[in-house]
């Protein structure tokens, strides 16, 4: 069972997956409320995106290694977030953000689908990757009116796979905590 000092190392892991949900949702919200934004602004909230989603998934990467579970796959996102984010300042281009935003979001959200998994933790998290992967797809897929609807498309998939990090990674703080409770009344 899990140790009072084994729950907190896992809260600390599972706080830095709700952020990358919460950040998701949040760039998810912006880009959705406002799809006549000029390239500039989209540019510059996907650069943000990528920047906290990066930071959390380094820092979940790192709280992972310590909970004593893989952590070179979260590793990987960061590095897959930040290194996209150096290409969108460097080429804001409508066509180059598409690609971007589409590559990230495969590359990352493969990364997303295998984590959970070979960890053995909540399908949501899964989730949250397949839907990435579908959502990339679909803008590298569709390049005429993916560019038009560049910010739908991008917030949609921020936004889906966002929620269900933050719907993952409250369910493992919740069986955390439960068997945290459970070891504690043994």
């Amino acid at each position: 069972m899990n140790s009072p000092s084994t729950f907190e190392r896992e809260r600390r892991l599972w706080l830095g997956v709700v952020g990358r949900g919460i950040a998701g949702a949040v760039m998810g919200l912006v880009l959705m409320a406002n799809p006549w934004s000029s390239r500039g602004v989209i540019a510059a909230v996907l650069v943000a995106y990528l920047l906290v989603d990066g930071g959390s998934s380094l820092y979940a990467a790192m709280r992972a290694k310590h909970a004593g579970m893989s952590s070179s796959t979260l590793l990987l996102v960061g590095v897959i977030d930040l290194a996209a984010a150096a290409v969108v300042l460097a080429v804001p281009a409508l066509r180059a953000l598409r690609v971007v935003g589409g590559v990230r979001a495969m590359a990352s959200g493969a990364c997303d689908v295998r984590w959970p998994l070979r960890n053995g933790r909540n399908e949501l998290l899964a989730m949250a990757g397949v839907a990435a992967v579908g959502l990339g797809g679909l803008i590298l897929a569709w390049p005429g009116p993916a560019t038009v609807a560049l910010p739908w498309l991008l917030g949609l998939e921020a936004m889906v796979s966002g929620a269900l990090n933050v719907a993952g990674g409250a369910s493992e703080l919740k069986r955390a905590a439960g068997a945290t409770a459970l070891a504690g009344a043994a």
